[in-house]
């Protein structure tokens, strides 16, 4: 696979990868309606979602070589695509039984 996945050199490796650009527009936008005080929950979501569906997919294509490849970043971008997807949905609902 390479020594090291890059951003921007990622649709040289991998066909998908030229739709890698739709992460960091998903995360900003829903940056930006936070900041605007809109409803963000499912574009959050879709922000979160995406750095895992793209890694599941990197992973039934290449293996376990995935995780060799991935930089700091890439780590980053799983960790938070888990907070999003799982975590930003609770955020500002009442507990269970209040």
């Amino acid at each position: 696979m390479g020594a090291n996945l890059a951003g921007f050199e990622l649709h040289k490796i991998w066909s998908l990868g030229r739709f890698a650009w739709a992460i960091p527009v998903a995360a900003a936008s829903a940056a930006v309606l936070g900041l605007l005080g809109r409803p963000n929950v499912q574009i959050a979501q879709l922000a979160g979602g995406l750095p895992l569906v793209f890694l599941a997919v990197a992973l039934y294509q290449f293996g376990g070589d995935v995780f060799s490849a991935l930089s700091f970043g890439g780590y980053v971008a799983l960790l938070s695509g888990l907070f999003l997807l799982c975590v930003v949905p609770r955020m500002g609902r009442p507990p269970v039984g209040a």
